[in-house]
């Protein structure tokens, strides 16, 4: 597999970024990350296909749609997808968690 190119790492970076920065936001929509990306020289259509892209192999999910001034249709909240570290401590088999209750 080849690596994330220069434009994926700042749009992951950016949603990142934008999450740190107001801990009660519920997720980021393209246009988030576009208003920062634009001004160190990236498109707003390459934003545009790349937080889709991110969003199809995982590394965004989708959390919401949101009604957004000058947009006729909803779009999309994505939030950063969790690493396989915090994944693991906050899933367990269903199983399990029923034994565990069951003591």
């Amino acid at each position: 597999m080849r690596p994330a190119g220069e434009i994926r790492q700042a749009a992951l970076a950016a949603a990142k970024e934008l999450m740190r920065a107001q801990p009660g936001r519920r997720g980021v929509t393209w246009r988030d990350v576009a208003s920062h990306l634009i001004p160190v020289g990236v498109g707003r259509e390459a934003v545009r296909h790349t937080v889709k892209n991110l969003a199809r192999c995982g590394a965004l999910q989708c959390v919401d749609q949101v009604r957004v001034a000058g947009s006729m249709r909803p779009l999309h909240l994505y939030a950063p997808a969790l690493g396989d570290a915090q994944r693991s401590l906050c899933t367990q088999p269903l199983p399990d968690v029923f034994r565990a209750w069951t003591r």
